[in-house]
């Protein structure tokens, strides 16, 4: 059987620490991450968002699963993959269980990350500090911006379970 992992939760919610814990202790199951993939393209997450790059990065990402899918033969092993990827619109989830069936998967779980806004907003605190401890200003608007993206992506996720996933599961990494 083939089982694809689908991470979902708001930005900073933890999910490619999560992904690299699994990964450092189960090194048969895969991982596919558009981070890593933006990263080992253009040497950051942040782009323009008026270039191509994310585009150019998901095309990439779904050579990858396609590759990963399809080379897996049917030799009685059961293959897991975790796929590391934005997919906060409904709409969004949908196009990527489809893609990922016509890929050959035959199992579907979606991960929904339920960080603590407080906790987000803390790393993300943790994270800017070191950099300038003069940016108070650019903190507000980090804080602000997660929660706004924190509460947009509930609304969004609220019914998750129609999105076509043969499993859901609510995890928070602080536990």
């Amino acid at each position: 059987m083939k089982t694809v992992f689908l991470t979902s939760g708001t930005r900073g919610a933890g999910k490619s620490t999560y992904c690299s814990k699994i990964i450092k202790n189960n090194s048969e199951i895969s991982l596919i991450s558009r981070d890593e993939i933006l990263i080992e393209l253009f040497g950051q997450t942040e782009l323009d968002s008026y270039g191509d790059g994310h585009y150019y990065a998901y095309e990439i990402m779904w050579e990858r699963v396609n590759k990963q899918l399809k080379s897996v033969g049917v030799n009685g092993k059961d293959f897991q993959m975790i796929l590391d990827c934005w997919n906060g619109f409904p709409e969004e989830r949908q196009r990527i269980v489809r893609k990922l069936r016509e890929a050959g998967a035959d199992r579907v779980v979606i991960w929904v990350f339920t960080t603590p806004l407080e906790t987000i907003i803390r790393w993300f605190d943790e994270k800017n500090r070191n950099k300038d401890e003069d940016r108070e200003f650019e903190r507000k608007i980090n804080k602000s911006r997660s929660r706004h993206d924190y509460e947009l992506f509930n609304e969004l996720a609220a019914n998750i379970k129609k999105d076509g996933f043969d499993e859901v599961v609510y995890i928070n990494p602080l536990l």
